[in-house]
C-alpha cells in the first residue's frame, strides 16, 4: 500500500517535465514552419527576409541544442545556389561542420550528407568514417 503513494509523488514529479518537453517540441515544429512559411527556401520570397531567417538559424546553431537546426543550416551550406533556392553561398567547410554537429547529436541524414559531401570530389574513406 506505500507504493501507491509513491508512485502518484514520482508521476507528479515526472508529468509536468513530460509535459515541458512536449511544449519545447511543438514550439520547435511551429518556429520551423514559421521560416518556411516565411519563404527560406522559396526563391521568390525577398532575399533580406530569407538571410534574416538564416540570421536566426545561425544564432539558434551557435549552443548546440537543436539538431535539425544544424542540419537545416548545413543542408543550406552544402546547396549549390545555382542550383537551388538556397539564401546562402555554397560553403563546403561551413556544410562539413554543422553536419558534422547534428551527426554528433544523432541526426542520421545529416551522417548522411556528411558521406555524400566527402564521395563528391572521391574522399571514399573518409566519407565511411
Amino acid at each position: 500500500m506505500r507504493i501507491v503513494p509513491v508512485i502518484i509523488a514520482v508521476a507528479a514529479l515526472l508529468l509536468p517535465g513530460m509535459a515541458g518537453a512536449e511544449d519545447a517540441a511543438a514550439m520547435r515544429e511551429a518556429r520551423l514552419a514559421r521560416w518556411m512559411h516565411a519563404g527560406l527556401l522559396d526563391p521568390e520570397a525577398p532575399i533580406e527576409q530569407r538571410r534574416a531567417i538564416v540570421g536566426e538559424l545561425e544564432a539558434i546553431a551557435k549552443d548546440d541544442s537543436e539538431r535539425n537546426v544544424l542540419y537545416l543550416l548545413g543542408s543550406l551550406y552544402r546547396q549549390n545556389p545555382a542550383d537551388s533556392s538556397s539564401p546562402v553561398a555554397q560553403d563546403l567547410d561551413r556544410a562539413r561542420e554543422l553536419l558534422s554537429r547534428a551527426a554528433l547529436h544523432g541526426h542520421l541524414l545529416a551522417m548522411a550528407k556528411l558521406s555524400t559531401i566527402e564521395l563528391q570530389p572521391g574522399n571514399h574513406f573518409e566519407a565511411n568514417t
